[in-house]
């Protein structure tokens, strides 16, 4: 699926802009809960195309799902976790949109990132054939410092979101 989802993002701007403010949205939803997600990877973002001809999103699999707080070990999946979760147990909001960027840049990039969280990889890798405008936020996104790292409401507001779909008319087959 994230192949399929991938192929489109790259050759859809307008995809790949819906796909990211739908995850911010359910993101902010699930954070107005009090919670966070504890595990945003691209296994959890389900994609489907309703009756009417349009996308949908659902994140799934809530069973790491916690309120902000210090854990004992590290919680979610190797390579989706952010520093503060790799060296700490430091699970909060702002690690759910550690996991949400590096999912993202996979997404527009086509390549799956493989580093060390405390050990950001050359930015120029990371990334190439990315706009601008999305490396902005992406690079807000995957902040090492989590008090720096941007809101999911600043996120949803940035220049490079602002003229996302809220609905995307399927074109291709998922």
């Amino acid at each position: 699926m994230l192949q399929d989802v991938q192929k489109i993002s790259q050759t859809n701007t307008s995809f790949a802009k819906w796909f990211m403010l739908s995850v911010l949205l359910a993101l902010k939803s699930i954070h107005t809960k009090g919670v966070a997600h504890a595990d945003i990877k691209p296994a959890n973002i389900l994609t489907s195309i309703t009756k009417d001809g349009y996308y949908q999103l659902q994140v799934i699999d809530f069973g790491l799902a916690r309120y902000p707080g210090t854990y004992s070990k590290a919680i979610g999946t190797a390579g989706y976790r952010a520093p503060e979760v790799v060296r700490y147990g430091i699970i909060s909001f702002a690690s759910d949109i550690w996991a949400a960027g590096v999912t993202f840049i996979e997404l527009l990039s086509g390549r799956k990132l493989i580093f060390k969280p405390e050990e950001l990889p050359d930015e120029a890798a990371v990334f190439d054939g990315i706009s601008n405008e999305a490396s902005a936020l992406l690079r807000m996104m995957i902040t090492v410092n989590q008090q720096k790292r941007v809101t999911v409401n600043n996120a949803i507001s940035h220049k490079y979101l602002l003229d996302a779909p809220y609905q995307c008319k399927a074109d291709h087959r998922l």
